[in-house]
């Protein structure tokens, strides 16, 4: 693997999210910012977090 693939690779999992935990596990989904704050609601115009309950995590913008 090339230096620049190296570079990549570690920087994106130095940044990536890997899980997302939810403290009270209420609802089918939980949605999150991209800071990782916990909404209640998405935000117009910003790139959301959603975990689903069975486990999957779904980048969205609204």
């Amino acid at each position: 693997m090339s230096d620049a693939r190296k570079a990549q690779k570690q920087h994106d999992d130095e940044l990536s999210v890997s899980s997302v935990r939810t403290q009270d596990g209420s609802g089918d989904y939980q949605i999150y910012s991209i800071t990782g704050e916990r909404l209640s609601a998405p935000r117009r115009g910003e790139i959301h977090i959603v975990r689903y309950a069975d486990g999957t995590v779904k980048k969205v913008v609204r």
